[in-house]
């Protein structure tokens, strides 16, 4: 089985997650090996997940704190489920992060932006549950997590599979894939369709 899904995520408030993050690791009574799974925390302390400079604006800043967010949230819930899971970090504020994850002879491509995620799976034994167990990370840390799009294929795989680069697709993602630039009266509220960027091979 092999299915494209695309999840949108709002309402994220990041100070609520970094707080939530460090109380549970100062130690709140639950066990620190589930909250050292599911605590987006790491994704804001590391330096590669936080590649803001002074020079970019502040929607861009946080535009890309978000997605570190959101990445660390899907790594930690695939991981809960099972899975090797592999992260680069994407670089503006218009990159996607790749993660490129497999379990058993399940494979699984995603490209994680600010707010939203686009999820290609493959020889999946339930993608469904997959995608639940996603969306269920999201909403722990407050998010508001909602399945717009849901495809299923009788192939390998979606349009991520075909993005081109490496050495590893997590990598062709992060390095080629962007969203489109927002127009005049347009918000950034996730892509309607992602265009891979020329020369990033």
């Amino acid at each position: 089985m092999s299915r494209t899904t695309r999840i949108r995520v709002l309402n994220l408030n990041l100070y609520q997650v970094l707080t939530h993050g460090q109380g549970s690791m100062q130690g709140s009574g639950r066990s620190l090996g589930t909250q050292g799974a599911m605590a987006p925390q790491g994704a804001m302390t590391a330096g590669s997940a936080m590649r803001g400079t002074p020079a970019m604006s502040a929607a861009d800043q946080q535009a890309i704190q978000q997605r570190a967010v959101l990445a660390e949230t899907t790594r930690a819930a695939l991981a809960t489920e099972g899975w090797t899971v592999t992260v680069v970090d994407g670089d503006g504020a218009d990159s996607y992060t790749g993660i490129e994850a497999t379990r058993g002879t399940e494979h699984l491509v995603a490209a994680v932006g600010a707010n939203d995620l686009i999820a290609d799976q493959a020889g999946a034994h339930d993608c469904a549950a997959t995608v639940e167990a996603i969306t269920a990370g999201l909403r722990a840390i407050g998010a508001t997590a909602t399945v717009t799009d849901d495809v299923a294929h009788d192939g390998n795989g979606g349009s991520l599979y075909a993005v081109p680069g490496g050495p590893t697709k997590a990598h062709a993602i992060a390095s080629s894939l962007r969203r489109p630039p927002a127009g005049p009266g347009r918000h950034r509220q996730g892509p309607t369709t992602l265009r891979t960027s020329a020369g990033d091979q």
